[in-house]
């Protein structure tokens, strides 16, 4: 038996590019590949594979699949032997052990929460169309959009609705048969020893989403109250969700972080609807204090530059600041696109493309914006010249390549005035060379 942690694993990190491109010939045709189809003689070639959506597709045999399909399809192979060869092809380690009774009630546990919260997904979903199907209601109508939740947005990110009752879910749940410690172990409801409730109630919910289309978890923004906070609901921890790995809009915008060759990250649902609605659909948001090394690794996988959207409130700015930290500890590019402004989602709001495309065009260096940034609002930051010189040379105490570092020291000899020497004696005293 290999469990279901290995599993997910080995198909979100098996390329299909790679996979395929060990056995067959491709050739490059505009953002996806094209070879001879391996299940079937052809002098055509019709055997395309898209690296953006993960897949492969013979449009004349018909044969289609991700990784472990091809590997099952072309070694004929069952589903375990395709995943141990990727496995080994991808060095993850694979630990084997006889099923015992206790496991395989423990792998039927994780199947019947992985079937919860697909059919919550769907739940969730048909519950907002019904309410847009009412065109006049005074409630929801106004919230969609007011905030920008277009028909197409709703579709594209599969977003729903959990109603006010505060039961609502446990009732539709407990009609399809499941158990009732099995749907607690999904967080997706709550019990106080004797009556259960929804976790989300009266909440817009966004299904995020592993890099292979699993639904890992949801997040809700709560209809009445919305305000310049615009605060949010996660999912907490539970067996099948845990926060730290997974990050909203990935699934959607891989194919675009891809192709465009990097990422915009925001902080907020809202935010990242604002860019896909103004065509950055290489938007995913994470958020605020939940950035995480896994979620880095899952970006970098499309794309080593990623772009920040910051606001001017010293919550966003220091949110930035320890965002910057943690990407360039992992060897990652990044730019800021600086909104002068508290409000980032009223401000988007009000944003045409042609705005947008200025910003991503004027967005700065990391360096540069901490600098501009951190001097001059050091004082509301609670900093002076001296400390903020010190946060800026922890970050680049935290560049792993000597070459790159010693490139940023000199920028920040550039913008502050301050000998190299300086900079590189105080790097010294943290024991970085």
């Amino acid at each position: 038996m290999i469990d279901q942690t290995t599993i997910d694993k080995v198909i979100d990190t098996a390329k299909i590019e790679e996979v395929v491109g060990e056995e067959v010939d491709l050739r490059k045709r505009g953002v996806n590949l094209l070879g001879l189809c391996p299940f079937h003689n052809e002098k055509t070639p019709s055997f395309t594979v898209s690296p953006a959506k993960g897949i492969f597709k013979c449009f004349g045999c018909g044969e289609a699949g991700d990784s472990v399909g091809f590997m099952m399809k072309y070694h004929r192979i069952n589903f375990l032997d395709a995943i141990k060869q990727l496995a080994n092809k991808y060095h993850i380690e694979v630990e084997e052990e006889e099923e015992t009774p206790e496991a395989a009630q423990r792998r039927k546990d994780r199947e019947a929460r992985q079937l919860i919260l697909t059919w919550t997904q769907g739940y969730y979903h048909q519950e907002l169309k019904k309410m847009q199907d009412a065109s006049d209601h005074p409630k929801f109508q106004p919230f969609l959009h007011q905030w920008g939740i277009s028909s197409d947005i709703i579709d594209t990110f599969k977003i729903g609705l959990s109603l006010s009752q505060g039961d609502t879910l446990v009732k539709a749940i407990a009609s399809k048969g499941y158990k009732k410690e099995i749907v607690e172990a999904t967080a997706l409801t709550v019990s106080d020893g004797q009556n259960s409730k929804d976790f989300f109630r009266n909440h817009i919910i966004f299904p995020i989403l592993t890099v292979a289309g699993r639904v890992a978890g949801f997040s809700g923004i709560k209809i009445n109250e919305m305000d310049s906070s615009y605060g949010f609901s996660m999912l907490p921890e539970s067996p099948s969700f845990q926060p730290e790995k997974e990050i909203l809009g990935i699934y959607q915008a891989k194919g675009d972080i891809l192709k465009k060759k990097g990422c915009h990250l925001t902080m907020h649902p809202l935010e990242m609807i604002y860019l896909h609605r103004n065509q950055l659909h290489n938007s995913v948001s994470i958020p605020r204090n939940l950035l995480s090394g896994p979620h880095i690794k899952q970006i970098v996988r499309f794309s080593n530059n990623i772009t920040l959207w910051s606001g001017d409130d010293i919550a966003s700015i220091m949110e930035t600041y320890n965002r910057i930290s943690k990407l360039i500890h992992e060897g990652v590019s990044v730019r800021v696109v600086d909104i002068n402004t508290p409000h980032l989602v009223s401000y988007l709001q009000e944003q045409r493309i042609s705005s947008f495309e200025e910003h991503v065009a004027q967005a700065k260096d990391w360096l540069f914006y901490l600098v501009k940034t951190m001097y001059k609002n050091k004082e509301e930051l609670g900093l002076d010249n001296s400390s903020v010189f010190m946060k800026i040379i922890q970050v680049i105490h935290v560049i792993p390549d000597a070459i790159v570092k010693g490139v940023y020291v000199t920028e920040l000899s550039k913008h502050i005035n301050l000998p190299e020497d300086m900079i590189w004696g105080e790097l010294q005293n943290m024991g970085t060379i």
